[in-house]
C-alpha cells in the first residue's frame, strides 16, 4: 500500500513539474514576443 501512495505522489510530482516547464515556457514566448 505504501509503494502504491509513492508512486501516486511520485506522478503527481512529475505532473507539476511538467505544469511548470510548459508555463515557463509559455511565459518565455510571451516576455520574448512582447520586447
Amino acid at each position: 500500500m505504501k509503494k502504491l501512495l509513492k508512486e501516486h505522489l511520485w506522478d503527481d510530482a512529475f505532473i507539476l513539474v511538467i505544469a511548470i516547464c510548459m508555463a515557463a515556457w509559455f511565459a518565455g514566448i510571451v516576455l520574448y514576443s512582447a520586447s
